[in-house]
């Protein structure tokens, strides 16, 4: 112990001398090499550093404490340095140096972040000063963002500072994309830092999903039962658990493709905020959806599974994409500078619903978001709604496109109009998790509408009296996203038992629709 800490604290004196070193940056003459000037600035690259705190390297408690990290920072810039950042749609942010200090250090303590340094820094020195241009990359989860860099350095008696930096903010080249993709996989795998994070800190695991196969007779689940998150397959009677992955990932949200011969799930194998992955039923062949893409996410199957339609990060927006299920035709249908989610086919494979959500600083609230529709070719974006309030698109009949608004299920004509109320809300629930059966006649949805925190399931005719009839009477909570059987007379779900936490582990249960018989089949731990 003796031993580490002498290390320890001669490694911080190495460290400190270094820092010196670079502070005065001069030679006894008072002269200035290019030496000094690129240990300056990569002074100033790594204090600046959103994600300094997630380096190995620099993680030791002694030498790396927020104060510590803000101070070197601030030694670094001039008292007067002026600071700017240019963004897309030309806005500019002005910022003073404690503003710009302060909100790295939110950035660093609030998101996961990583700085890559793509181009330069090429120096070039004029009247006294050197001006350096570089470009970097930061990284958060599926977003990159890039902006093009410029520092002005001044020698002020024997010390460098920055007296001006300027960052220009633009949408990403495809070969800077492929720079960022190669730094992050040779960073090695934290899973406390991917899908598993809430989880492992004491979150809810709420992404088993279990989901029927196209023919009915299987299911596949996503479980805990390996210490970490695995997928598995099942017969419908409780046999042959077949266990598919085999990763120090984070497998997690399965689904059958259409044609019942891959799995398609989420995995934070090549991003922390994950990616879509497919696996054949058998468990070989694990590849990426999309692999020439990052910041991939939504992907969903039209109906007869010839596309598949998804978004991609692009800069600070979310555009629509669509490609046939054999990975050619690639096709982007958005260019909106705003984030689109939540991807919904219509009956014909048409048509795409979507969420759109954007910030116009005019409006207060300055959060807009609305349902939009869009042809699968390209052509008629559509605004479906004009309230800018908060809504989720489920599902789409050959009439009707049912949707989430302020917490409650509503429906309506899918080119916008007639929109109605289907279930008032009156618990907890926010109905994200509804699904339309395969009749499209009927709604099934999850609610603790008879006792607070008590989730069961619920079923509601489109066209009916508007009865509402409860599947389960469970003392439980239901709250993983339920599916449908293909013949539309069964629902699988995981039942957790009631006071007895378990993050989210639960029963695989299957409740028939028509008797309200329920089987238990297994468990996701």
């Amino acid at each position: 112990m003796l031993f580490s800490k002498k290390v320890k604290f001669a490694s911080y004196l190495l460290l400190l001398s270094l820092c010196l070193a670079v502070m005065c940056s001069c030679n006894n003459d008072g002269s200035t090499t290019d030496t000094d000037i690129n240990s300056f600035i990569n002074q100033y690259n790594l204090w600046s550093d959103p994600g300094l705190y997630q380096r190995k390297e620099y993680t030791d408690k002694f030498f790396l404490t927020k104060k510590r990290a803000t101070k070197k920072l601030r030694k670094l810039l001039s008292p007067g340095c002026k600071i700017s950042f240019e963004f897309s749609g030309g806005r500019i942010d002005f910022l003073t140096a404690g503003q710009f200090v302060r909100g790295l250090n939110r950035a660093r303590f609030m998101t996961l972040t990583e700085q890559i340094i793509l181009h330069g820094p090429v120096i070039s020195e004029e009247d006294g000063r050197f001006l350096v241009t570089m470009t970097k990359a930061f990284r958060s989860g599926g977003l990159i963002e890039v902006a093009d860099c410029e520092l002005v350095i001044e020698l002020s008696g024997n010390t460098l500072s920055i007296s001006e930096i300027k960052r220009i903010f633009r949408e990403p080249q495809t070969e800077e994309v492929a720079k960022v993709q190669a730094v992050g996989k040779s960073i090695p795998y934290n899973r406390r830092k991917g899908l598993g994070a809430r989880y492992l800190g004491g979150g809810n695991f709420r992404w088993t999903y279990p989901s029927f196969s196209p023919n009915g007779r299987k299911i596949v689940f996503s479980s805990l039962r390996h210490n970490s998150s695995e997928i598995y397959m099942i017969n419908v009677n409780g046999t042959g658990l077949l266990r598919l992955t085999k990763t120090k990932y984070w497998e997690v949200g399965p689904s059958f493709t259409p044609d019942g011969k891959s799995i398609l799930f989420i995995s934070d194998k090549d991003n922390y905020a994950g990616e879509p992955y497919l696996i054949n039923t058998d468990g070989t062949n694990y590849r990426k959806l999309m692999p020439g893409y990052y910041g991939v996410s939504d992907a969903v199957y039209n109906p007869d599974g010839t596309y598949v339609a998804f978004t991609v990060q692009v800069g600070k927006a979310r555009d629509i994409y669509v490609m046939k299920s054999n990975g050619s035709e690639i096709k982007r249908l958005t260019r909106t500078g705003r984030i689109n989610s939540h991807l919904v086919f219509s009956p014909d494979g048409r048509t795409l619903y979507f969420r759109q959500k954007w910030y116009d600083r005019s409006k207060d609230p300055p959060r807009c978001i609305e349902l939009y529709s869009i042809n699968v070719d390209g052509t008629e974006l559509r605004p479906l709604t004009h309230d800018r309030e908060d809504k989720v698109p489920l599902g789409a009949t050959e009439q009707y496109l049912l949707f989430v608004y302020d917490k409650e299920l509503w429906w309506m004509a899918r080119n916008g109009a007639k929109q109605e109320c289907l279930v008032k809300g009156q618990g907890h629930a926010s109905y994200d998790a509804s699904k339309l059966l395969p009749n499209h006649r009927s709604v099934l949805f999850v609610d603790d509408r008879e006792k607070s925190f008590i989730y069961n399931l619920y079923l509601k005719k489109l066209n009916g009296d508007g009865t509402i009839k409860q599947l389960t009477r469970c003392d439980e909570y239901c709250r993983s996203v339920p599916d449908v059987s293909p013949d539309g007379k069964h629902v699988v779900y995981i039942g957790e038992p009631k006071g007895q936490p378990r993050n989210g582990k639960g029963y695989l249960r299957i409740v028939d629709i028509d008797s309200g018989e329920i089987r238990t089949i297994g468990t996701n731990y």
